[in-house]
């Protein structure tokens, strides 16, 4: 979860199997006494915590990229700047042609952050 974008589809079946644990009984019958995105808030605001699975994965992405900016001179950090970002930095990359999927993911999670801040 934390290298890989995990396809939106795939996020929301969890989050769905998830409200099924906590909605329903053994007969597969029960009652909603909250809306999902109110359990997803955390504690203090009302809610039980639970995470958003989208936005957590994007979260953790964002965070091998700060961790390749921290630590440039990690194995993998110089794998991919030799690959992806030979002449810059992390911030000035761009995606490149014939990405890996981990690349990508971790760079569109890195972009992700950079729009919201």
């Amino acid at each position: 979860m934390s290298c890989f974008k995990l396809p939106k589809y795939f996020t929301e079946e969890l989050e769905n199997l998830m409200a099924r644990f906590w909605w329903k009984d053994d007969k597969g019958t029960g009652i909603h006494w909250s809306t999902w995105h109110d359990m997803c808030m955390s504690n203090d605001r009302g809610g039980i915590g639970f995470r958003n699975l989208d936005a957590f994965n994007m979260a953790l992405l964002a965070k091998q990229a700060w961790r390749l900016l921290v630590f440039p001179r990690s194995l993998l950090g110089l794998i991919y700047k030799a690959r992806y970002y030979p002449n810059t930095d992390i911030f000035d990359a761009s995606l490149g042609s014939s990405p890996s999927y981990t690349w990508r993911s971790i760079w569109g999670g890195y972009n992700f952050t950079r729009k919201r801040v």
